[in-house]
């Protein structure tokens, strides 16, 4: 009992000393939160529960309270309910006719309108009552220099996404498609698994290709960064390989119906041209692919790999789009876009991305990363096998590779006697098939005499 006391009376006596030490502004900012937001407690819940009728009792009695801040994000009544999601929208509507329009302008302490909160949790009708009301809404940047459309790509909205893009101006005044900004939306689109959003973005807007976001990344390093996107980066067992051979994929149509331009009104054929901009392409269905294509539907396992080689697909046309556009423009300074892209992609494994830089420009099959390693040796360090088969496609400068050192003045027979990543090893199983996927590796020897 005395220890309890002891325990209780030091407690006290920290959270008094604690109290002394707060500065008195402090102190104040405190009590001023507490007395500013508690009378909004009532309307805080009625809004999370999407009560309209309590919450319009609520504004009877305080109108202000339609506009004010209620709680210490400095969220309004109508942040707040857009970010309850698509089951409040008829609490959304009528709180919206009530506002007039420029209140919807009102930003958190994050600088989100409520238009950002619908597009960070992908609630398309609210953005739709809200555009409605407000276009401008569009083109309001939050802190952190984000576009709703920017919000609703980082937190993966797709169709929240696709509304935005349908509705936002190119030539507004603010200018939402300028280079940084839509690369910076295309690289969260990529980053998102949005290979189709991207893949039109840059279509439509070529020169993105060569041009760099916030964060000092272009397109294609952002696409070398994702394994996941191309089938190097797929583990499929024997029977989901055969799934995925067989499983038809073709690419959709342009489902973005852009609102059109000034340009565009003046030369109609033009903004035709640049609105066809996938190809669809004609399919005989064999009885078997039209067979799984039905099962695509109803089978969980088939619907799965159907969407993945359907992403994959997708991944690498970007991937041929973005490199074609590079190498059509005869920039001297192209080159080094693709250069880091392709040490990511040698240091992930994805081969596929390697062909194509190499394809568009040869000479990067000699780059060199920060330890002074190629391509082929950071290969053999990860045991990337896709990526060391490329030297079989080289002439006989293959013999080069071969004797090139890093900064530790290691060969490639140096690195295949380290030992392999674990999640390498962890492929095969057993320690007896482990070390004889290893021995493989020694086989580059041959290369080295």
């Amino acid at each position: 009992m005395d220890q309890q006391l002891s325990r209780n009376s030091s407690s006290e006596t920290q959270n008094n000393v604690a109290a002394d030490t707060m500065e008195p502004d402090q102190n104040n900012n405190l009590e001023g939160v507490k007395n500013e937001y508690w009378r909004y407690i009532p309307l805080n819940k009625a809004t999370l529960r999407g009560d309209w009728d309590a919450a319009k009792r609520f504004f009877v009695q305080d109108a202000n309270a339609i506009t004010a801040p209620i709680n210490s994000f400095s969220e309004t009544a109508l942040h707040i309910a857009v970010g309850t999601g698509e089951r409040a929208i008829h609490f959304v509507e009528k709180l919206v006719e009530l506002m007039p329009v420029e209140a919807l302008t009102l930003r958190d302490s994050f600088g989100y309108t409520a238009l950002h909160v619908a597009a960070v949790v992908g609630n398309t009708r609210a953005a739709v009552v809200l555009v409605q009301k407000n276009p401008d809404l569009l083109y309001i940047h939050s802190y952190r220099d984000l576009l709703p459309l920017h919000c609703a790509a980082l937190y993966a909205c797709k169709d929240t996404l696709l509304f935005l893009l349908t509705v936002t101006e190119d030539d507004h005044v603010s200018r939402p498609f300028s280079n940084k900004n839509v690369v910076r939306l295309v690289n969260l689109a990529i980053s998102s698994g949005f290979y189709d959003v991207a893949l039109n973005l840059v279509q439509r807007y070529p020169q993105l290709a060569k041009s760099k976001d916030n964060h000092n990344e272009c397109v294609l390093q952002c696409i070398a960064r994702k394994a996941s996107a191309f089938p190097s980066g797929s583990h499929l067992n024997f029977w989901q390989r055969v799934i995925y051979c067989y499983v038809p994929v073709k690419l959709e149509t342009n489902p973005i119906k852009y609102p059109p331009s000034r340009g565009d009104l003046e030369n109609p054929a033009a903004a035709n041209r640049r609105s066809q901009v996938l190809i669809v392409q004609k399919y005989n269905w064999s009885i078997w692919a039209q067979l799984l294509k039905d099962f695509s539907i109803s089978v969980p396992l088939v619907k799965h790999i159907r969407e993945q080689k359907q992403m994959h697909l997708e991944a690498l046309t970007l991937l041929k789009c973005v490199c074609e556009e590079i190498r059509s423009s005869n920039d001297s300074n192209a080159c080094k876009f693709a250069k880091d892209a392709v040490i990511h992609a040698a240091r992930l494994g994805i081969h596929e991305v390697i062909e194509e830089i190499v394809d568009s420009y040869p000479e990067l099959i000699w780059t060199r990363d920060n330890d002074n390693c190629n391509l082929f040796q950071r290969a053999v360090i990860y045991r990337h096998e896709n990526v060391f088969n490329l030297l079989y496609q080289m002439t006989d400068h293959k013999k080069w590779v071969t004797k090139f050192r890093d900064n530790h003045e290691d060969t490639i027979l140096h690195l295949a006697g380290r030992l392999a990543p674990q999640r390498k090893l962890d492929l095969v199983p057993g320690a007896a098939l482990q070390m004889q996927r290893e021995l493989q590796w020694f086989e580059v020897r041959h290369l080295t005499f």
